[in-house]
């Protein structure tokens, strides 16, 4: 298997896709989310995250309308350790994550920091990517 996170142009939806592109997602995607839990809009795109089949191919996309870039590609077999086929681009994940906010005792927002990297979903049983 392979978890991909991927860039989409915001407002990008599995249902508002051609039907050629829906086939094709589906015929290598077993699950994804849009958007990835814990990120927001940055630069009119947004993040998904996705498990594949090991069949997923990057290279094909431009050719059926979908030029996402890859965030990252991870191979995984449920065993041996997890293969970074395109590490991670902190620098684009990081722009997706929210600003850290303080709150005051009455749940105000009173001040806000810079995000912090980390990643903010998981897929249950996957080894960790960052």
């Amino acid at each position: 298997m392979k978890r991909a996170i991927l860039r989409l142009p915001a407002g990008t939806r599995f249902d508002t896709l051609t039907a050629e592109q829906q086939a094709a997602i589906s015929s290598v995607f077993a699950q994804f989310v849009l958007p990835m839990p814990g990120t927001t809009v940055a630069d009119g795109y947004e993040l998904v995250d996705g498990l594949a089949g090991d069949n997923f191919d990057p290279a094909v996309m431009p050719g059926l309308d979908m030029d996402w870039p890859v965030v990252g590609l991870w191979q995984w077999n449920g065993a041996a350790g997890l293969a970074a086929l395109q590490p991670l681009d902190e620098a684009v994940l990081l722009a997706h994550l929210a600003p850290v906010v303080e709150l005051d005792a009455d749940g105000n927002v009173v001040g806000s920091e810079p995000a912090v990297l980390r990643m903010p979903h998981a897929w249950c049983g996957w080894p960790p990517v960052l």
